[in-house]
């Protein structure tokens, strides 16, 4: 799963005129780590019978081998360590709005235009979460950018 952000820049001032697409940011949910130790494919023999053979060819992770892990999706929430969790929260902070920013630097023509984000996203759980929805809103407020939901 990957959170991504698009942005679009309207051409004279006139949506109905069209534009121009460009990204922003991809951002992988999850994380690489060392596999701690070899696993191998479940293989069904002509009896519908599962097994596990410790074989080559049905080996396809490796003990240090780097493996990805995918993490759940939270609003806030990073987990503990030992179920950590990806936070929207942070990935919006760390990467989407910091991308943003570098972004609306290069458009603005060296400060001579002004550039504006209008961010949207839908009404799925994680986005209504409070602390998620103030921290993002207050963010994009500080850089006189706009946030709204889809309507339910």
């Amino acid at each position: 799963m990957y959170i991504t952000a698009w942005g679009f820049i309207v051409k004279n001032n006139d949506i109905s005129q069209g534009g121009d697409l460009f990204p922003i940011e991809n951002e992988r949910v999850g994380k690489m780590f060392q596999a701690k130790k070899d696993s191998y494919k479940t293989i069904c023999d002509n009896k519908v019978k599962r097994t596990l053979p410790n074989i080559e060819e049905t080996q396809f992770q490796k003990k240090c081998n780097p493996v990805w892990k995918n993490y759940e999706l939270t609003g806030s929430s990073e987990g503990t360590e030992k179920n950590p969790k990806f936070s929207k929260l942070k990935c919006q902070e760390e990467k989407i709005i910091t991308a943003m920013d570098h972004h609306a630097q290069r458009l603005s023509n060296n400060g001579l235009d002004d550039v504006r984000f209008c961010y949207r996203e839908d009404n799925a759980g994680l986005n209504q979460k409070l602390r998620y929805k103030m921290k993002l809103h207050e963010a994009f407020q500080n850089r006189g950018w706009l946030v709204f939901c889809q309507p339910p």
